[in-house]
């Protein structure tokens, strides 16, 4: 077990603070001046943090990790140390450490420069722990890192809330086409920009050791000033819960599933129950499968007749289409309103199976017709409709086929199902933070 001391003198008293960092029961332990004031259990720690305070300073300890090797950080009032064990010349030049510092140091002077609060989430680990939020010319602004799905690297995602307006069509045109936000987005128009209903997401360039806050920070001012001139802020003073008993009562801010809302405190407890709503408004609304077995059918004979003619040419390799007809009868199914539920992803495996041991038996029989002329001249029709039948009666051609079908559908359907469930306990179990009054 790892552990790290670091010693320092605050108010003319020193403190000795100790981590315990377990790497095989992934425990951490940190203990001021011989007491415990934190403990966690990361099972994949990638990066993690832990917040305490020494009288009126604040103090944190950062645990970072590139997947080979950690290192460790201590922060008292924005002031970095190492610790004992990794105070030399090599470790000050450590590329981990040198990123760990240069990210916290990034992230408070951008919430400084934008008039954010600086917002830490625990249950984060890096870089994604980073948050910012507060409000700009009225309008209702998170900065955090943010993914993109071309890309393996993070961003800086600002998030902005306005006004609804009636067409959303119209009012990406007109922000897109401002010349402003051209010349904003510059080079970077291939990072994420999505404009919808009621909020807007822009993603910009994240590297703290090569771009700094300032540059960052102006462009987060210059995307929201965009805004701002096709839209309204929403209304800081009032509540936005349905059916609210008092619009004007106070205000706080409350982050559901990380998206920021304006709740007076009565709504706020009611959040539950709109989760146990949606809960059972999903669950009393029909299948579908019907409509499923119709429309996956359709994809089934489609893929059959690729399969065969792939299998004629390119033998076991049609097996990988199974994986392509999977997710494409689950999108279908979607759009035919048929509803995601471990029912409809079976039945849309067994549709795919059922695709695959049709396409092999149709490839079979293709090369039996294809072979029938040079038969005849060989054999009688009995003899040779004998032989089509006991080729196509092998067991081993559907078993050739239904195994390498499931070798493309098990993955991607563990996936969806996981993927399915993690999407609706967000839905009907609501993360709850609340951030304070507004």
């Amino acid at each position: 077990m790892p552990k790290r001391t670091w010693e320092v003198v605050l108010d003319e008293h020193s403190h000795l603070i100790q981590l315990n960092h377990g790497l095989w029961t992934s425990k951490h332990e940190i203990w001021l001046d011989g007491q415990m004031v934190a403990r966690s259990r990361h099972f994949i720690d990638v990066g993690s943090q832990h917040t305490f305070e020494i009288g009126q300073h604040y103090c944190e300890v950062h645990v970072a990790s590139n997947g080979f090797q950690y290192r460790y950080l201590l922060f008292v009032d924005g002031t970095p140390y190492l610790a004992r064990e990794d105070s030399c010349k090599k470790c000050e030049r450590d590329k981990l450490i040198r990123t760990g510092i240069a990210a916290y140091q990034y992230w408070r002077e951008l919430a400084r420069l934008l008039g954010l609060k600086y917002l830490p989430n625990p249950e984060s680990s890096d870089p994604f722990r980073q948050r910012l939020l507060g409000e700009y010319k009225k309008y209702v602004t998170l900065v955090q890192p943010s993914t993109e799905k071309e890309r393996t690297s993070v961003g800086v995602g600002v998030l902005v809330r306005y006004l609804p307006v009636d067409n959303v069509a119209t009012l990406r045109n007109q922000i897109m086409t401002d010349p402003a936000v051209d010349q904003l987005l510059g080079k970077e128009k291939t990072w994420r920009c999505t404009i919808e209903n009621n909020v807007a997401l822009c993603v910009f360039p994240y590297r703290p050791l090569k771009i700094a806050a300032a540059q960052v920070a102006s462009q987060v001012l210059e995307w929201i000033e965009a805004l701002s001139r096709s839209t309204g802020p929403v209304g800081l003073d009032h509540c936005e819960g349905d059916n609210c008993p008092d619009r004007n009562a106070p205000i706080q801010v409350v982050l559901i599933n990380g998206f920021p809302t304006l709740l007076c405190a009565h709504c706020t407890t009611k959040i539950p129950g709109w989760g146990g709503e949606l809960q059972r408004a999903y669950q009393d609304a029909p299948d579908g499968l019907v409509n499923g077995f119709v429309s996956g059918m359709g994809i089934a004979i489609l893929s059959a007749l690729a399969w065969a003619a792939i299998a004629v040419f390119f033998n076991a390799i049609a097996a990988l289409l199974s994986y392509v007809v999977f997710i494409g009868t689950v999108k279908l199914m979607d759009r035919m309103g048929v509803k995601r539920t471990g029912r409809s992803l079976l039945l849309a495996s067994l549709l795919t199976l059922f695709g695959a041991a049709l396409g092999a038996y149709l490839a079979l029989a293709w090369e039996v017709a294809s072979e029938l002329p040079q038969r005849l001249m060989l054999s009688n029709l009995p003899e040779i409709m004998s032989a089509a039948w006991q080729a196509l009666s092998a067991t081993s051609l559907l078993r050739q086929a239904i195994g390498f079908s499931l070798m493309g559908i098990i993955p991607i359907l563990i996936w969806m199902w996981w993927e399915q469930r993690k999407h609706y306990s967000r839905m009907f179990r609501p993360d709850v933070e609340v951030v304070g009054a507004k």
